[in-house]
This record gives structure tokens, sequence and C-alpha cells, in this order.
């Protein structure tokens, strides 16, 4: 790289990533990036130096629908920022969801790599690239504001600030804030729309900057905005090349509803929505299948309720790869469940099926489950902690999703339980919670259900004949 190209780089981002940073290519063989109009249109906006070569923000927020390229342009933007100065350091900073070796710096490292000018003059450990020439390095650190203390950044890289939720990540972006003793300090954030009332900090910069002045010139028809130092591109439409009709067609099957707004059309939802559709759950009921009362090895899911709660036991079996629903039962308090309706009800089970493995919440069974070992029944633990359920929820929707459960006509108490579900999005998926309009004991009791005979391998295969 020759000193006049540097020079011109200092000034000109968009020159630097066209000819300098590298990305994998259609093919998976590294080529330079190439940048698309709207992605320079707001580059050389944010990051051309004015009078006494400074940038005119500080805070840089790019919002976009999934899949657009965000992570990317903030490598450029680290990667630029770490050579256009001496003694540079720039932070990649990790959310609450991820580990510090995080998307943008992957990016970062990808681009030094396959570039051989930057691969020689670079110096690459796992979490750092440094160059030996200026003392500019690139870091990856965890969430962690502790250990951000005393650090003088000239950039700070923030990716999907909508996982920053925590404490911990407040601290770190008070922490990592733009310091006053470089001539230019920023931080750029990537992100697309998190969940109202949570996503905090990234609602905070969107609420501010869109209260502020909508920008025009170079930028109009783009949706951006200024409040002071503060700059917001804020879009819901899609613009790369790969954003097809088709891929969001495809999409648009696989996600809620909820999930299909917020990833793809960069909107803010709430973090609770509808578990399943009617529709989706009446996609599974085979009109043929009649429910067995004898035959196959049942896996039973077993809710207990608490005080006044209701208690529910939903069977199902294995077959082909598919789950099917077999006979279930809810108990209604009156004031409290009838424990022994409940231990029965599994006697009479086994006497039918021949062998059931029941699956129940230890904490909330401690008494049924020791009954239920002292006649020999099998009893699979399943603790109803928040990954416990986030983990029964995800394998309850897949299986609903892909039409691998297949249900019985008439299980209408079980459809309402099930339609009654939200589902709440968590850092590892959905997990079933309660909502206002009723009660999803009989969900609980399916999932639970539904998770343990999907991940055990071996069954007796069901007698039973399921076409009438």
């Amino acid at each position: 790289m020759k000193a006049e190209d540097l020079a011109r780089y200092r000034k000109n981002v968009v020159a630097f990533a066209e000819h300098v940073f590298y990305v994998p290519g259609p093919d998976g063989r590294p080529r330079l990036i190439r940048l698309e109009p709207h992605q320079k249109a707001i580059l050389r906006h944010t990051l051309t130096p004015g009078r006494g070569g400074r940038f005119p923000y500080t805070t840089i927020l790019n919002a976009e629908p999934k899949k657009s390229g965000k992570s990317t342009i903030s490598g450029v933007v680290g990667l630029w920022m770490a050579l256009r100065e001496r003694n540079a350091e720039v932070y990649a900073l990790a959310n609450d969801l991820d580990q510090s070796l995080g998307r943008v710096f992957k990016a970062i490292l990808y681009a030094v790599r396959h570039n051989p000018m930057l691969k020689r003059a670079a110096t690459i450990l796992r979490r750092t690239v440094t160059f030996k020439a200026t003392g500019s390095v690139i870091e990856a650190l965890p969430s962690e504001y502790a250990g951000a203390a005393g650090s003088n950044p000239s950039c700070t890289l923030w990716d999907e600030l909508w996982g920053y939720t925590s404490e911990r990540s407040q601290r770190l972006w008070d922490e990592m804030t733009p310091v006053p003793t470089r001539l230019n300090s920023i931080r750029w954030v990537g992100s697309y729309a998190g969940f109202l009332n949570e996503s905090r900090l990234l609602e905070g910069l969107h609420d501010r900057g869109l209260a502020g002045q909508r920008l025009g010139g170079r930028l109009k028809g783009l949706p951006c905005y200024r409040d002071g130092t503060l700059f917001v591109y804020w879009s819901h439409e899609p613009r790369m090349p790969w954003q097809t009709p088709e891929y969001y067609a495809e999409q648009r099957k696989d996600l809620r509803p909820n999930a299909y707004l917020r990833l793809h059309e960069n909107r803010w939802v709430s973090a609770e929505s509808a578990f399943i559709s009617p529709e989706a759950w009446d996609a599974c009921i085979l009109k043929a299948y009649r429910c067995p009362s004898t035959g196959p090895e049942l896996v039973v899911g077993l809710d207990i309720g608490i005080k006044h709660d209701f208690a529910a036991a939903v069977g199902v079996f294995k077959d082909n790869g598919d789950v099917w629903v077999g006979p279930y039962r809810v108990w209604r308090p009156s004031p409290v469940v009838d424990l022994e309706s409940v231990l029965q009800y599994l006697i009479r089970l086994r006497a039918d099926f021949g062998s059931i493995h029941v699956v129940c919440d230890p904490w909330q069974a401690q008494h049924m489950i020791q009954r239920l070992s002292r006649i020999g029944m099998s009893i699979d633990e399943f603790p109803q902690t928040q990954s416990g359920l986030t983990r029964a929820g995800n394998t309850l929707f897949e299986m609903i999703r892909e039409r691998h459960l297949v249900v019985w006509e008439g299980a209408d108490e079980l459809r309402e339980h099930v339609l009654n579900a939200q589902a709440r999005e968590t850092p590892r998926g959905i997990r079933l919670v309660k909502s206002g309009r009723g009660k999803i004991d009989a969900a609980i009791a399916l999932a639970m259900a539904v998770t343990t005979a999907h991940t055990v391998r071996h069954f007796e295969k069901p007698g039973v004949v399921r076409y009438a």
C-alpha cells in the first residue's frame, strides 16, 4: 500500500473499503467489497472530516433489516479507523447474547488475512489485531464493563445493540463513551430493532434520532436523522441484492409474525406474542387418526398445579419421525387439584398401554414422583427452568411448524391451552409463558412430552391402527 494511497484513504472511507477490505464472494472466495449506493452515501456523510479534521458525529447508528451487511460495514469502519492514525484503539464489543469474538471482529480478521499487505503488517492473536508500524490495535472485548476501564478508544463497534439489555451492558456503554482527548473518537452501532421496553439503549438512540432533524441533500430519500452529534439511519426497506422477494416469502413461512417484523422490517415489537396460530395447529390435525386407547409406548408430560392452579397430563408417542398426540386430561382445582385422581389416571394409562414414561418438574411433583417410583413407574425429571421451558418451547414450535406433530380431531381443550400460550423471545429462542387469556397447563405438559419423545431414540413400534 503506497503512501499516497494511505493519505487518500485517511479521508475517504469508501475508497478504502473498495480497494482494501476483503469479504467472501458468492463462490466463497475472497473479493473486495462492493458497496451499495446507500452505504456509500452514509459512510461519506458520517465519516468525512470537516474543518480541523473532525467528523460531524460521535455516535452513528446504522439500523437496517437483517442480512443488510451491517456487521461488515462496522468491520470496514473499525479497520479504517485503526489504519488512519497512529496508536489508534478500536474495540469490537460483545452484547449480552454473543461471545467476544463476534461477527464484526471476524469480518475484520477476514479482511486482514486476505489482504496480503495488511497480513504482513499485522500481528493477529485470538482477540487482537496489532499493526506494529503504527501501534494501532483492534481488540474484541467481552461484555464486562470493568475490563474497559481506562481505555482511550478511537472507535467502538457495537453489533446488534438490541441485545444489550443488562445493567452490565449499560455500564459498558457508559465506560466506552467517546473521549475528548482524541481528535476523533466515535461509536459505530449496527442493529435491527429490538423489543419495546427491553432494548433500552437502542430505543433511546432511536427515539432521540427520529425526534431530530430529517436530513436531505445527498441523503435525500434515505431515512437519516441528526440530533447534535448523533446520526441515525433507521430503514425498514431491504436494499441489498440478495434480499429478494423469494427470500422473504420463505422467511414469512418460517417465522412468527412479530419475529418477521423485527428481523426483516426493522420494527419494534413486544417481547411476547402468540406462540402459534390456530391455522398452524389445525394443519397438524389428521382427521383419519383416532386417539389410541391401548398400544404404543407413551411419554406423558405432567404439569402439576400449585395451590389453586390447574394440572394436566398429555401422552404422546413417536412413530416414523413424527410425534403423535395420544390421550390427555386436564384437572381443574376445587379448590386444589386432587392429586390422587392424577395418580390413578397415570396408573390406568400404564395398564392400558403397557409402558409409560412420565415427564415432570421435580419441584412441582416431589410427592407424586415418590409415589410413582414406589410402584415402578418410569419417570424423567424435566425442571421447568427458563432454559428447560425454552428448549421445550422451541421443540414444540418446530414440530408444529414442520407438521411433525400429529393431532387427533376433537382434542379441543388441548388446542385451547396451546393457543392461549404466549411465546417470549429469549437469547436462546422462545419460551412458553402464560398470558391473560387463559390456562396453558396442557400446552406445557405437551411441550415437555414432545421434547422428551423427540430426543429418545428407541421406542416400541406402536401397535395401533391409525386410519379408521
